[in-house]
């Protein structure tokens, strides 16, 4: 597909929240958003060919590579303004999510690239570690603030040992920075990996709540005794588990669960309320059973106002961050950078990001209503973004055409980019 590089949209937005850089490089970012959202499996070299009248391949490299050393501080300037838009910006009534992704990688040497586990695989993989945010509620969703893990192994390959950051150090950082940001998030949903103590009482310093999955490995105290989690879970009469039928609040699906709940003392961070949970089916009487025998977890939260359904519920939404990285795959090229630098590694995540959080700005606005009615997946809005290039181009080549109405060659060129191979224009699009 052909298009501008001046896209007014993006031109707008860029300059809303990202007007910090040389005019040069604001245009070679503008292109390279527009670019990945239209180009399949982009590339800077295929987004320069696709644009006519942009920078070349060359230029383009050399103008984002100016910027890579400070990408961390544009983004985080970037984020800010960002708040300052009261249809987009982390509202009190949202909910912000914490989680580690890895970016699967075919290449060893590039910086940050390691062997991960994942949760999906069963299994480490070769990757890098994502630590990010991700905000949600019921009109919005895009991404926020991220970091990357290294290990100390791979930072000591490159002479870098004294950089080494613990997740949990990397995610009292976001904590803090999403609230420099500008963030009024009164609601974390975290990982078991980050409900540590430390982080716990940070976000209770910006008297936030939270929802996380306990780990096996803690204790708690009932009644004055204290127990391991697994003991705890074994201790509660299995009448006591009620059957309860929970709604994910984005999907709207309804999943039947086994729920008991006790408010337990955890050293260092005061009375919490746990839930344990296990998932349940339906059988051919109409009756339920536990969908898994022995298979339960536990969640943990400082709310202790909220029933063990609510509690379920709230802890739903944490999934928004595994589609946000679905999403980030399969509809924004996130995995496909193979910028050896770890600032590039950086760059290319932060300009992914704000691809994102581009099509979720233009879809609160009105810009993009005419080209797409339902608009609320990603891939969606991507569409409607898509219909407006388009036309943007199509007005583009009414103006030539209308410049040089008697000039035959540039009839056929007009004729063969409407209807040729080089692009489609849906029938719904309008062509002024």
């Amino acid at each position: 597909m052909k298009y501008l590089p001046n896209n007014l949209l993006i031109e707008e937005y860029l300059e809303k929240f990202f007007s910090i850089l040389s005019e040069d490089a604001l245009a070679t970012i503008g292109n390279w958003i527009t670019g990945v959202l239209v180009t399949d499996k982009p590339t800077i070299n295929k987004i320069s060919k696709d644009t006519i009248g942009g920078f070349g391949e060359r230029k383009m490299n050399r103008e984002i590579q100016k910027i890579t050393k400070q990408m961390p501080e544009y983004y985080k300037n970037f984020f800010s303004k960002f708040q300052s838009s009261p249809k987009i910006s982390i509202s009190p009534s949202g909910y912000t999510i914490m989680d580690e992704k890895i970016i699967e990688k075919t290449a060893k040497n590039i910086e940050g690239v390691d062997y991960f586990y994942s949760t999906k695989e069963n299994k480490p993989i070769l990757g890098l570690s994502l630590i990010s945010t991700h905000y949600w509620d019921r009109r919005i969703e895009y991404p926020g603030l991220f970091d990357i893990y290294r290990r100390d192994r791979e930072l000591e390959k490159y002479g870098k040992s004294d950089e080494y950051r613990k997740k949990n150090e990397i995610a009292r950082e976001l904590i803090v920075e999403t609230y420099k940001g500008g963030s009024k998030s009164k609601f974390w949903l975290i990982d078991a990996a980050f409900f540590e103590k430390e982080n716990v009482r940070l976000l209770k310093s910006y008297d936030a709540s939270y929802v996380s999955r306990l780990k096996t490995t803690w204790s708690v105290t009932y009644n004055h005794c204290k127990w391991t989690v697994p003991e705890f879970y074994e201790s509660i009469p299995k009448d006591e588990f009620e059957l309860t039928f929970a709604t994910n609040p984005k999907s709207k699906e309804v999943k039947p669960f086994f729920l008991a709940s006790r408010d337990v003392y955890l050293k260092g961070i005061g009375t919490h309320r746990v839930v344990f949970t296990k998932e349940a089916r339906e059988l051919k009487d109409g009756t339920y059973t536990e969908k898994e025998n022995g298979k339960w977890r536990a969640l943990v939260t400082n709310r202790l106002d909220l029933t063990s359904k609510e509690i379920v519920e709230l802890y739903m939404i944490r999934w928004s961050i595994e589609t946000e990285y679905r999403d980030d795959n399969q509809n924004l090229y996130l995995h496909g950078c193979m910028w050896r630098n770890i600032e590039g590694q950086y760059c290319y995540i932060a300009l992914v990001f704000m691809a994102y959080m581009f099509l979720c700005w233009a879809n609160s606005r009105e810009d993009l209503d005419r080209f797409k009615e339902n608009r609320r997946t990603l891939g969606e809005k991507k569409e409607a973004f898509e219909a407006y290039c388009i036309e943007q181009f199509a007005n583009y080549l009414s103006s030539l055409k209308e410049q040089c109405k008697e000039c035959n060659i540039a009839k056929i060129i007009y004729d063969n980019l409407y209807y040729g191979k080089i692009f489609h224009i849906p029938s719904k699009t309008k062509v002024i």
